[in-house]
């Protein structure tokens, strides 16, 4: 048992989700609607049918397999949980022989811990593409999150790293999961993730998809990967995608959920489509709009103070709450305004010379 649960715990490593650290193999504290907790993070098989260019478990690949079944996974978990390892669940699948039969194993673990163990905590449950669309709605009853991942940005993308997953079968699936979200299941939300960097996909190819599915589908949260190639995949040879490339995504994501404005996150590009190194996309479109600059915090709206490097939502709700009183350098800094990153973009008298990009 523990042999299988460290290879499907590692199994799993390859979905991101709201993950602060790694607790051990299979074990991680993440971020819920619930506040932080810890979560068994586990595959259910990973025998898999798919042939994912950057993927481990793909069906070509020599390794290890493993399976468990619902009610030995349900026991693992529950046993798990009553000795305070773990307080949630997520679990996610290689597709099996099947996709919709591996899917079927996912809903009965579910079913299982949460009739016959009357477990009511977390549980994030993945939709594995190429399921039968029936089986959206029961994992909306059961998880409290629910999410599948689309990987890369449209099918052109998707058919460079797998022959066999179908883009438009996934925004089906997406759609549905939305469409039980509307009647009130699903309390914690729906996401997916790309593989950054996998499909030779540039940050606008997933920035276009990005809004789509934040305005149409009203996704919850969507994570980024950057390619880790693997020995043993397609792609072993491929450059890693570096780290700061998933950053700036995530920036911009950020950028988006705050409200920045299309035409103002399209200044984060350059001129291939790509997220500078060697800025962030709040600086560049800063740098790119020396028009709006600099603010006058002292009367600025909420908005306007959100554009300012260094200030987030939070500093920014906190200046317009303190400023009646009067709000010197010392007080922005308490306030936890990044100075460095705020004084040129700043009208306070004490300012300095934007500098060009």
């Amino acid at each position: 048992m523990e042999k299988k649960l460290k290879i499907l715990g590692m199994g799993a490593a390859q979905d991101a989700c709201s993950f602060v650290s790694k607790l051990n193999s299979f074990i991680y504290l993440a971020a819920t609607p619930g506040g932080y907790i810890p979560l068994l993070k586990v595959l259910m098989t990973n025998v898999c049918c798919n042939d994912c260019a950057y993927c481990i478990n793909r069906a070509e690949n020599k390794v290890i397999r493993a399976s468990f079944k619902p009610l030995e996974l349900s026991r693992l978990f529950m046993d798990l949980y009553e000795r305070g390892l773990v307080k949630g669940l997520f679990l996610s699948s290689g597709n099996g022989i099947d996709p919709s039969l591996a899917m079927e194993d996912i809903l009965k673990t579910a079913e299982i811990l949460r009739k016959k163990y009357k477990f009511n905590g977390y549980i994030h449950l993945k939709v594995l593409p190429g399921s039968r669309l029936e089986y959206v709605r029961p994992a909306c009853e059961l998880a409290s999150r629910v999410s599948i991942n689309f990987e890369a940005p449209s099918q052109r993308h998707l058919s460079r790293i797998s022959s066999k997953k179908d883009f438009y079968k996934i925004m089906q699936s997406t759609i549905e999961i939305k469409k039980y979200r509307e009647k009130g299941l699903v309390a914690g939300g729906q996401t997916t993730q790309f593989v950054v960097g996998a499909s030779g996909e540039t940050d606008r190819d997933i920035f276009e998809l990005m809004k789509r599915l934040y305005r149409e589908i009203k996704l919850t949260r969507i994570y980024f990967e950057a390619l880790r190639p693997l020995k043993g995949t397609p792609l072993e040879g491929h450059p890693p995608t570096p780290i700061w490339r998933q950053n700036r995504l995530y920036q911009l994501d950020f950028l988006f959920r705050y409200g920045f404005l299309d035409e103002e996150l399209a200044l984060a590009f350059d001129e291939r489509g790509y997220l500078p190194k060697e800025r962030d996309p709040k600086l560049t479109i800063a740098l790119k709009q020396p028009h709006i600059f600099p603010v006058d915090i002292k009367s600025a709206d909420y908005k306007t103070l959100l554009r300012v490097p260094g200030i987030g939502p939070k500093t920014a709700r906190k200046i317009i709450e303190n400023r009646k009183n009067g709000i010197r350098i010392d007080d922005l800094k308490k306030m936890g305004v990044n100075l460095r990153r705020a004084l040129p973009f700043i009208k306070q008298g004490y300012q300095r010379r934007l500098f060009s990009i």
